[in-house]
């Protein structure tokens, strides 16, 4: 087949050339330099890790809106090394130019000439072969262009000619065994797994009269013009033929399937002897067929918005021009065209819009937002785990202690926000400020040699119940860029430790399998009803850190921290505190209302007097519901009650609750209140149980999940709750609460391990004397524990680590029977 052709010697080109044009024609790139109408919407996210390939290009037109003097268009690839020419966003139909071009191109909406965005009436045109610098093979006739197969009459017509009959053969041939090819895959099930592909087949051109099946070929002499009316549709007919038949093929062996895998594998180089394709706006699944199985050229255009949005494409490629550096400027064959046509009288037009551009109004604006990044981009998060029950979290196993390699120096990555305003990790370099206000969590990758800065704790799984300062943790699953303009990725830390250098005797050490207890408990699916009496409360404990152990227990070696974090604070080194031993003070309050009366019936007496212990609750998280019109209760009221009613009780220590919250429920008030722990909580359950005041309100207690609670205690204002004081102020010196200027809710965290016995001694003797010189101002530094969290501790308890088994099926009236029978 290769020699069925040959081209002119350029001899007798020049003497006795008939290529010419009588009517006026577009040149060859009219309309290419009209401002796109752009879809940049991505409804994936794609893997980032692959050589960048791509440019800037800016658009300054008058059809442009009125609030954007110029368009700025990001044309990149991550499998290509093209730079292809972006045709914008085409009409549903595109209407052809009145006056032909030149070459007898359709305009920038060519599919056999610049790659366009999906068509779903034609799949297979991503699979056309290139051609658009004259070069082709010989297998192909279909690329060969019109001016080099036209055969020059020398004898009686003069100024005429006809398509060289070798040619017209071999094109004739090519057809056939395509079409030999797509009768075999029209019958194929797994042509259909892709919508609309077998029913695309592109049929015969009817703009041609010519037929590939005659032995003559195309007939007899005829001017330039006509041939090329005839020839190039064919051509083009068989560009997306052979198309079609090898996307069949490759459907043949791999079928379309739903897998979405472009944000964490990268992809392989594609074919850039394919004309490729625009894939923005095209689902995952199709992107990843073309990208994988058909090694499609891939690429993507993205509007860039403000300066923030403005990319530094890894080129030096910026420049106005849409088709520089394309393979279209200063193309030859579209040179050898437009100089053809000028030995012709005809008239050559060089300004034309393309009305085939679709209507910037007609894209929906919200797809120009690009969808967030997944969190795990290049490496999957998959952590060693193991089942130790079925009613407890599974056990996440944390690898052996490693320490760092002694090669290779160490990066620092913060954690920032991306283009698209999401988390991510962003290397910094060594003299780069780390701004330790924003960053206040320090963490280390010994395995890539990492030092990570997080504005907060990272969030520990429910499975992970090891002690963390010795061994590591998972990193949280967010991209790693090694560049200030997040365009490329690194591999992600997977475990991190607290700190850099472990022990020599911690090295190779391995987690010991934990107590069952260590791992938090799965609420029953299907759990017991509760009383009518008693609403159930609403809990879901995934959604907060659980602690691994109580702090009463002095025999575990190792503990969690809990999520929320007390507030740091500037601790004056002239403050006093005057105590060797914190005390629990008595509870105070600035306001002296009238209190409520407890109902001093016979009854509820006995029960406020009754000297048994009762047995422990649950939790020490209580809430007073309302049977009646509680909600005319004030917080002061009712703290002033409970305290009045508390001092009855005949404990043997005095029973207080350490905090009160005003709630809303459901359109009722509700009080909730922290005791000091859980055996205190059981007599004050048994104090209000069942509870009537004089005045007629009656109330009864329930239980508070610790995510209830910790919800409510964030967002409480202070006029809605009360906290009992935790250190009498001195006469000469400012009560050390004012001073620290804690909040509520940080006086009832401990988020420290267990503190043993005996550590905690006397407060430290701070002298402060006028006659001193003023205290020199030191580093601010953010302590995590130490006596001032010790007080708190001792003065309003720990919060509960986790939830109680039990506390879903817990029942007021069961509890109630029980300690009548004890």
């Amino acid at each position: 087949m290769a020699d069925y052709w040959r081209v002119l010697p350029l001899d007798l080109i020049d003497r006795l050339d008939s290529r010419r044009f009588a009517k006026n024609r577009l040149r060859c790139l009219s309309g290419y330099g009209c401002a796109p109408s752009v879809d940049d919407s991505m409804l994936f996210f794609m893997n980032q890790s692959n050589p960048y390939t791509g440019r800037v290009v800016s658009y300054e037109e008058d059809d442009l809106d009125e609030e954007e003097d110029k368009l700025y268009l990001e044309l990149y690839s991550r499998n290509s090394s093209q730079h292809p020419f972006f045709p914008g966003k085409p009409e549903s139909v595109v209407p052809l130019a009145p006056i032909p071009r030149v070459d007898g191109n359709l305009g920038q909406f060519d599919a056999t000439r610049n790659p366009q965005y999906y068509d779903a009436r034609r799949p297979y045109l991503p699979f056309i072969k290139r051609a658009e610098m004259g070069t082709y093979s010989k297998k192909e006739p279909e690329n060969a262009p019109a001016i080099d197969v036209w055969y020059v009459n020398t004898s009686s017509h003069i100024g005429q000619g006809v398509v060289q009959k070798d040619y017209w053969l071999a094109l004739s041939a090519r057809a056939d065994v395509l079409s030999v090819e797509a009768n075999l895959l029209e019958m194929s099930s797994n042509c259909a797994s892709w919508p609309g592909f077998v029913d695309s087949k592109p049929a015969y051109p009817s703009e041609s009269s010519w037929s590939l099946h005659s032995a003559k070929g195309p007939g007899s002499y005829m001017d330039f013009e006509e041939c090329l009316a005839q020839l190039l549709p064919v051509q083009r007919w068989v560009k997306e033929f052979a198309a079609w038949v090898k996307m069949g093929k490759l459907l043949l062996s791999s079928p379309l399937r739903r897998t979405n895998t472009l944000g964490s594998t990268p992809l392989q180089p594609c074919d850039d002897s394919l004309i490729g394709l625009w894939i923005n706006g095209l689902e995952e699944d199709k992107v990843e067929w073309f990208g994988r199985i058909g090694s499609v050229p891939l690429f993507i255009v993205h509007r860039i918005r403000g300066r923030l949005d403005n990319p530094t494409a890894n080129s030096p490629y910026r420049k106005p021009s849409c088709i520089q550096y394309t393979t279209l400027n200063s193309n030859p064959l579209l040179i050898r065209w437009e100089g053809l046509f000028q030995a012709s009288e005809a008239r050559l037009i060089s300004e034309f819009y393309d009305l085939g551009m679709a209507r910037q109004e007609n894209i929906p604006y919200d797809s120009y937002d690009r969808s967030p990044p997944q969190k795990s981009t290049i490496v999957n998060q998959t952590l060693a785990t193991e089942i130790l029950s079925s009613d407890h979290y599974t056990w996440i196993r944390p690898p052996a202690v490693k320490t760092a390699p002694s090669i290779g120096k160490w990066e620092t990555f913060i954690e920032d926000s991306d283009a698209d305003f999401q988390p991510c990790m962003r290397r910094v370099g060594k003299n780069s400020r780390t701004d330790s206000e924003d960053h206040d969590y320090k963490y280390f990758d010994r395995i890539y040699k990492r030092i990570l800065f997080f504005p907060t704790k990272p969030i520990i799984p429910q499975g992970i119940a090891h002690n963390t300062g010795i061994f590591r943790i998972p990193c949280p699953e967010l991209p790693f860029y090694t560049t200030n303009d997040f365009t490329w990725l690194t591999s992600p830390s997977k475990w991190i430790y607290e700190s850099e250098l472990p022990k020599n005797s911690d090295i190779g050490r391995v987690a010991p399998e934990p107590e069952i207890h260590r791992l938090p408990f799965l609420a029953d699916k299907s759990p017991s009803v509760p009383s009518s009496e008693l609403p159930s409360p609403s809990l879901n404990p995934t959604n907060f850190e659980q602690a691994l152990t109580d702090s009463s227990d002095e025999s575990t070696p190792y503990s969690r921290e809990l999520t929320v974090e007390p507030m740091p604070v500037d601790v004056d080194s002239r403050v006093e505190i005057n105590k060797p031993e914190v005390n629990r003070s008595e509870p105070t309050t600035d306001i002296d209302p009238e209190p409520i009366s407890p109902n001093s019936h016979t009854e509820w007496l006995e029960k406020l007097q009754n000297p048994s212990t009762p047995p422990h609750a649950p939790t020490c998280l209580l809430r007073f519901y309302n049977i009646s019109e509680v909600s005319q209760i004030s917080l002061a009221d009712f703290q002033v009650f409970t305290r009045d009613a508390l001092q009855q009780v005949k404990s043997p220590k005095p029973i207080r609750l350490a905090r009160i919250i005003r709630v809303e429920r459901e359109g009722t008030i509700q009080y909730w209140a922290k005791a000091f722990d859980e055996i205190e909580a059981g007599w004050i359950i048994r104090a209000f149980a069942n509870t009537i005041t004089s005045d007629g309100v009656a109330l009864t207690v329930g239980l508070l999940s610790r995510q209830e609670w910790l919800e409510a205690a964030l967002v409480t204002k202070p006029e809605d709750s009360w906290t009992m004081e935790m250190v009498k102020p001195e006469d000469h010196v400012p009560s050390l609460r004012l001073r620290l200027n804690l909040p509520l809710v940080d006086r009832l965290f401990d988020d420290e391990d267990p503190t043993e016995e005996g550590e905690i001694q006397e407060s430290e003797q701070v002298e402060s004397s006028s006659s001193d010189p003023p205290a020199k101002k030191h580093k601010r530094t953010k302590t995590r524990g130490g006596k001032k969290k010790a007080m708190r501790k001792l003065n309003l308890g720990a919060i509960p680590s986790v939830d109680p088994q039990d506390l879903l099926n817990w029942n007021l009236e069961s509890w109630l029977a029980n300690v009548t029978a004890n």
